[in-house]
């Protein structure tokens, strides 16, 4: 799959890089960018999309690089959203949820750099904030994690 966009190439460093199994793995799940899909309720989500834009950082030409080169530092948000079922308590939800967020940290810690130029650096911000939503139905558990990435134009 080929990203053109930076919410692509992290959706698709996450989805590549998914190693939890049962009704976390890869093949159950839905990667996006965007937000949340209301017609897949039922499937666990992990989605990519673009926060802030950053001022641009401008520096002088090196003996590398003739030309002026701009580094951006702009902030994506990536959520995982999992729904809770009429009849249960949540309680196992709450866990796979966990898990979820704690997997697209992990690969995004360990991933950081593996990403296609421009781009030079993509690092969690935070280890993710719960933004349950108990009082509505579906009752549905997210937990949001901010990105940074910096990439570099010349």
């Amino acid at each position: 799959m080929s990203a053109d966009t930076v919410a692509e190439q992290i959706r698709d460093m996450l989805s590549e890089n998914w190693a939890l199994l049962e009704e976390l793995a890869v093949g159950q799940m839905e990667f996006s960018v965007g937000w949340y899909n209301s017609r897949m309720p039922n499937k666990p989500q992990v989605t990519v999309r673009h926060s802030f834009a950053g001022p641009m950082k401008y520096f002088g030409a090196t003996e590398d690089n003739i030309h002026l080169t701009m580094m951006n530092h702009s902030r994506y948000i990536v959520n995982c959203w999992l729904e809770i079922r009429a009849g249960k308590s949540g309680d196992e939800e709450e866990d796979l949820i966990e898990s979820m967020r704690r997997e697209v940290v992990q690969i995004l810690n360990t991933k950081r750099t593996c990403f296609v130029p421009p781009i030079g650096l993509v690092i969690p911000l935070d280890f993710g904030r719960a933004l349950h939503e108990w009082d509505r139905i579906p009752r549905i558990l997210r937990y949001e994690i901010t990105v940074m990435a910096n990439y570099f134009s010349a």
